[in-house]
């Protein structure tokens, strides 16, 4: 999990599919409703930048075009509702 723009965001991956999900600082989870993010995705293949858009209660998700493979890196840049931004990286 990485505090980012005022929020804790955990990123899940399944196949294509990057899910972020988002909590307070109290691990209570933060309605998406008017989020908007990105996710670039670097691995040995090349770069690629997925559009998140909420989904669900907590959550922001997107589709890569191809499996998110082991070892990928994953940034985050992300906006809340209230107009916070930040970015973070993850390491699947």
């Amino acid at each position: 999990m990485e505090d980012v723009a005022g929020i804790d965001a955990e990123l899940v991956t399944s196949g294509n599919t990057i899910t972020i999900n988002v909590f307070d600082e109290s691990k209570k989870p933060v309605a998406t409703k008017d989020f908007t993010g990105a996710a670039p995705i670097g691995a040995t293949a090349g770069r690629e930048t997925n559009t998140l858009a909420p989904s669900g209660e907590n959550f922001l998700k997107g589709e890569a075009k191809g499996p998110i493979v082991p070892g990928a890196a994953v940034a985050l840049t992300i906006k809340t509702a209230e107009g916070k931004s930040g970015q973070a990286k993850f390491k699947k």
